[in-house]
């Protein structure tokens, strides 16, 4: 009984964890939308890239999120 409890416990620790992490990559696209106004329709593009950020160099978060804010400023004009 004990093994299952602490498989619960584990479980239930790796999905808070997934909850948190989701919730953190939402509010950083969020903040970056608003920054440069972008519309909620570039929010899958952005959540992508910030979703990558840990995988990233700083050099290529910023060019891949400069190509999504180009692409969207230009549609704004």
């Amino acid at each position: 009984m004990k093994i299952r409890d602490e498989a619960r416990q584990d479980q239930q620790a790796q999905q808070n964890t997934a909850v948190h992490n989701n919730n953190m990559i939402n509010q950083q696209t969020q903040i970056i939308l608003n920054k440069y106004r972008l519309p909620e329709e570039a929010y899958g593009r952005v959540w992508d890239i910030v979703s990558q950020n840990d995988k990233l160099t700083k050099e290529e978060f910023t060019r891949k999120m400069n190509k999504i804010i180009n692409d969207f400023t230009d549609k704004q004009r």
